[in-house]
C-alpha cells in the first residue's frame, strides 16, 4: 500500500540549509507558526522542517558531548606527555 512505501529523501539546497541554520540560531525550538512559515518559504512540508530541527538538535547535542570528551581527555600529545611525567 501507499502508506508502506518509503518517502523520497529530501535534499536541501545550500540556500535552504542557510535559512534553516539561521532560524535554528535564532531559536532551536521554534513555534508551530514559525515552522509553518519556514516550510512555506522553503517550499517543503512542515514535517520536513520539524524533522530537520530535531535532527539538527540531536547532532548539536552529540557534537557537544564529543567536544567535552575530547577536551577532558586532552590531545594525544598531551596524554603522551602526561604519561611521561
Amino acid at each position: 500500500t501507499d502508506s508502506q512505501q518509503k518517502k523520497t529523501r529530501i535534499f536541501f539546497s545550500e540556500e535552504q540549509k542557510h535559512s534553516l541554520r539561521q532560524a535554528y540560531a535564532a531559536d532551536p525550538y521554534p513555534s508551530q507558526a514559525t515552522l509553518d512559515e519556514l516550510a512555506a518559504g522553503l517550499g517543503v512540508a512542515t514535517k520536513t522542517v520539524v524533522n530537520w530541527f530535531h535532527n539538527y538538535r540531536m547532532r548539536a547535542k552529540q557534537q557537544m558531548k564529543t567536544t567535552i570528551i575530547a577536551s577532558a581527555n586532552g590531545t594525544p600529545q598531551e596524554n603522551f606527555e602526561r604519561k611521561l611525567s
